[in-house]
């Protein structure tokens, strides 16, 4: 319960929590502050010293997210290493000028893992620097105390789930007929941006092989670089089996994939946690994923279906031995597993972590 008497807490996030159609994650915290006493400032997408020195005072916390974004260069991924140092000495100056400084761990290393001594060397200065870390997983706070040891200062909250997030008043039978899917297939679904450590060759690969030679697999989500959309075609071609929607799906469409879909696929090569799984979860989707990272947190026999990684042809035996029957029943149980995890708890556990920090 939050005391009345005490004046809100003032932050800022970087990113800023302002735009919806930035990082939904974001606009949804924001949403639920407001009856925790926070107050969002206005920030920019990464704070000048300009900014820093200017909201002296008037900011409690400088909440930071995504690391990579402030020292990877986006046009190469790679890192800069003049960012990394304007980055470093901005989080020095901020802390020596007397704000709280809160990180929320997504991610420990950049999703490709391209530049991992630097990922590293900043996970290590954040650790050192900030006043609480907020991990959405017991590997993520795992992780990190292999870099350092501070779980005082840790923090763990659950992901929250999609429940009446986005747009969800269609049906099975009417989102097929909008994608072009007969109602008789079984459809294995990927949904999300196509990036290497989503392992989408790997899916391709392992379901062309598999034993099941009746089901459709369709993939949608728009590739953040060219090259892997060709990959991807390329993979696909003359398989009358794997449908390509290879682009961006608008929040109203998702609705029309989820529904269209038997059992959702994440075969990430590399993850911490993602809230794609709970977006799948959230429309009573059975999802198959590996166990890597947190998703062994939110996943069980009960809802998916969980394959090792490192066994050869682990998915392709997944995808042979799927209850195709069965799936009603899992979809049923993941919405009733994600259910109780909130955006309004997820705010209110932040509100408290900024409070203590």
């Amino acid at each position: 319960m939050i005391d009345n008497s005490i004046r809100p807490v003032r932050v800022a996030s970087f990113p800023p929590m302002s735009d919806a159609s930035r990082n939904p994650y974001l606009f949804l915290i924001k949403k639920n502050f407001q009856a925790n006493d926070v107050e969002v400032v206005e920030s920019t997408s990464k704070p000048s010293f300009i900014w820093l020195l200017k909201h002296v005072g008037s900011v409690d916390v400088l909440h930071f997210h995504w690391l990579q974004y402030h020292y990877i260069n986006v046009s190469n991924l790679k890192a800069d290493f003049f960012l990394v140092f304007l980055f470093s000495l901005k989080l020095i100056v901020a802390k020596l000028i007397g704000y709280k400084i809160v990180w929320t761990a997504h991610n420990i290393q950049s999703h490709e893992n391209i530049c991992p001594k630097t990922d590293k060397f900043l996970v290590g200065l954040m650790l050192v620097l900030c006043n609480a870390v907020i991990c959405h997983c017991e590997y993520a706070k795992r992780e990190l105390q292999k870099i350092r040891q501070c779980g005082d200062k840790i923090f763990v909250s659950r992901l929250p789930n999609f429940i009446g997030i986005y747009s969800n008043e269609t049906d099975k039978a009417a989102a097929r007929k909008a994608l072009g899917i007969e109602s008789k297939e079984f459809v294995y679904l990927f949904l999300g941006e196509i990036r290497a450590y989503k392992g989408l060759e790997d899916l391709i690969e392992a379901f062309k092989i598999s034993a099941d030679t009746t089901s459709l697999l369709l993939i949608a989500g728009k590739a953040m670089f060219a090259k892997d959309k060709i990959k991807l075609d390329k993979l696909s071609d003359q398989n009358g089996r794997i449908k390509m929607h290879a682009e961006f799906i608008a929040d109203d469409n998702l609705q029309n994939y989820l529904h269209s879909a038997d059992i959702v696929v994440f075969p990430f090569r590399s993850i911490t946690m993602s809230s794609s799984l709970l977006l799948a979860m959230s429309f009573s989707k059975p999802v198959i994923a590996p166990k890597l990272g947190g998703i062994p947190e939110y996943v069980d026999s009960s809802c998916g279906i969980l394959y090792d990684p490192n066994e050869p042809d682990a998915l392709t035996k997944v995808f042979g031995s799927v209850d195709k029957e069965a799936c009603a029943n899992l979809g049923y149980q993941a919405l009733q597993r994600v259910s109780p995890w909130t955006w309004e708890k997820l705010s209110q556990e932040m509100a408290c972590v900024y409070r203590a920090a």
